[in-house]
Parts: structure tokens; sequence; C-alpha cells
């Protein structure tokens, strides 16, 4: 899949882990591309169920997800993920340098390719301000990072 506009609809979606009462049952909505949504629930109630398998960690029992009007199911998984990128509430970072935890999604990338991507995110401006700006070791699980500077880094 060379490009994608972003549109995901999720149609009569039913998953569950094996054992006992599906995750999901029947869930249907749409992402228009460009905007944002929020899936909002009680604990338990299939919101991180429902990233894995657009993220195609599970396949669903029954129902389908179309990107783009494409079956999920018949994009590989290395093009989707190339695609879309999922940034969990709770970020995982290491105790590094903020340089080595950006490359880390993209090894190879160059300088200015991470510069690029951390301007898109709104934080370069602030990563320069730190004393060792990309050098900044962030502590254990991003320790020295606030809640906000954690997720951009992420993004």
């Amino acid at each position: 899949m060379s490009s994608l506009h972003g549109r995901i609809t999720v149609s009569n979606l039913t998953f569950n882990y094996g054992v006992g009462p599906p995750a999901l049952d029947d869930v249907s909505f749409t992402v228009e591309a460009g905007t944002s949504t929020a899936i909002v629930g009680e604990s338990g109630s299939g919101k991180s169920t429902i990233l894995k398998l657009i993220y195609r960690f599970y396949n669903p029992n029954s129902g389908q997800i179309h990107i783009d009007g494409i079956d999920s199911q018949k994009i590989t998984v290395d093009s989707l993920r190339n695609h879309i990128g999922v940034v969990p509430q709770d970020t995982m970072l290491f105790n590094d340098s903020l340089m080595n935890n950006l490359l880390y999604a993209k090894q190879h990338a160059t300088q200015n390719e991470v510069f690029e991507a951390c301007r898109a995110a709104s934080i370069h401006e602030k990563i320069l301000g730190f004393s060792e700006a990309y050098n900044t070791v962030v502590g254990e699980r991003g320790l020295k990072l606030s809640g906000g500077e954690k997720q951009r880094v992420s993004f």
C-alpha cells in the first residue's frame, strides 16, 4: 500500500481473547481522515482491544475493519504498521538520551528527520531548551519529562 488517507471504518466487530465473554460485541464506528477521535469507556470495556485489532496484533472473531475502504485483512501487517502510529497513554521511554529514544522507532533516521518529526510533534523547541538538548538523558521510563513531553517524544 503506497499511501493512506486515513478513514477507518469498524463494522460489527466482535472479539474475545479465547475464553470468557467477548471483549467487544458488535461494535461499529467510523473515524474520518484528518480528525481526532476519543474512545472512552470504563476499564475493561475494550478501548485498548480496538486499537490492537486496528493495528493487527489480533484478528477479529467477526466483523470487519476497513482502512480507506480496504479490508484490513487484505493489507500486509508491515504495510499497515508503516502507515499507522499508535501512542499509548502510558508511554515507554528508556533511561537514555532523547536522541536514542527518538531513534528507537527508526534506527537509521537522519538527524534532520528526527528534528522534523519533533517539530511535527511540537517538542523540538522544548528539547533545544534542555541543558543537553537532544543528548539529555530522560531517566527511567522518562521520569525527568512531564507527561505531555513524554507523549510528544513518543509521537
